[in-house]
């Protein structure tokens, strides 16, 4: 199982810290991708949790992501080549993640 909630605090505060700390461990579960907006990919990314919100065995966070898009040098950057073979965007999104710890599933969702 991704998460068990069994193991976190029930404040609403330690609750989100522990939720980032999941994720920071496992990236790959973000669709950061998606706010790629030059067909780059995502570079290192950091993130907080703006909301954390519970409602019975449903767990849903509000969380805030900013990194650098990754454009490969290859693609027309004009004067922007960069020796490292890609240029950075700064780019930064909200997610919404669902948590339902007793069937261990979770989802997310893009926010405007």
């Amino acid at each position: 199982m991704w998460f068990d909630t069994d193991r976190w605090p029930g404040d609403e505060r330690a609750l989100g810290l522990a939720i980032l700390n999941r994720l920071e461990r496992h990236p790959e579960r973000l669709p950061l991708e998606s706010f790629c907006e030059e067909c780059g990919w995502p570079g290192p990314w950091r993130g907080h949790i703006d909301e954390v919100r519970t409602s019975g065995s449903r767990v849903v966070a509000v969380l805030s992501v900013s990194f650098a898009e990754r454009v490969s040098a290859c693609c027309d950057l004009g004067i922007a080549k960069e020796e490292m073979g890609y240029h950075e965007i700064p780019r930064s999104g909200r997610l919404e993640i669902y948590l339902e710890p007793q069937a261990g599933r979770m989802s997310v969702q893009l926010l405007p």
